[in-house]
């Protein structure tokens, strides 16, 4: 796996999947449900901005409240 520093900018679908440590085929599906991160769509041609992929984890994180 790439260390994602050494990513480029614009990830195709299983470079974002090994970003997100998902299958290639949950954001496919999550793509025709209109779910999960932002996507690029240019043709057939579907391509992740890394920044994106860190804003979805971003918005997705669950906080949990400390014990009383």
């Amino acid at each position: 796996m790439k260390r994602y520093e050494d990513l480029p900018e614009v990830l195709m679908p299983k470079e974002a999947a090994e970003f997100l440590r998902l299958s290639p085929e949950t954001l496919r599906t999550w793509r025709h449900l209109g779910e999960g991160p932002r996507f690029l769509k240019m043709g057939r041609v579907v391509r992740y901005h890394r920044v994106d992929l860190k804003a979805w984890l971003g918005k997705i994180g669950v906080e949990t409240c400390p014990p009383k």
